[in-house]
């Protein structure tokens, strides 16, 4: 059994896209090859997103603080 069937095993998922699981468990340091930099920059783009999102949301309730646009 390979690390990733096992990683698969253990998780309950099948990967689809294995080579797209491999740049994501790369970190740049360890070579020249890809890595999992620009995947970490559109997380953290898509995390902040769904939070302001999620916030405005939560205080567009509220009068004084509702948008005016």
């Amino acid at each position: 059994m390979s690390a990733r069937e096992a990683l698969e095993a253990a998780l309950g998922h099948r990967f689809e896209r294995p080579e797209q699981l491999a740049v994501a468990l790369t970190h740049r340091s360890f070579g020249e090859g890809e890595n999992n930099e620009k995947l970490e920059f559109l997380g953290d783009a898509v995390l902040a997103l769904a939070m302001a999102d999620l916030l405005m949301r939560a205080r567009a309730t509220s009068r004084r603080c509702a948008p005016r646009w």
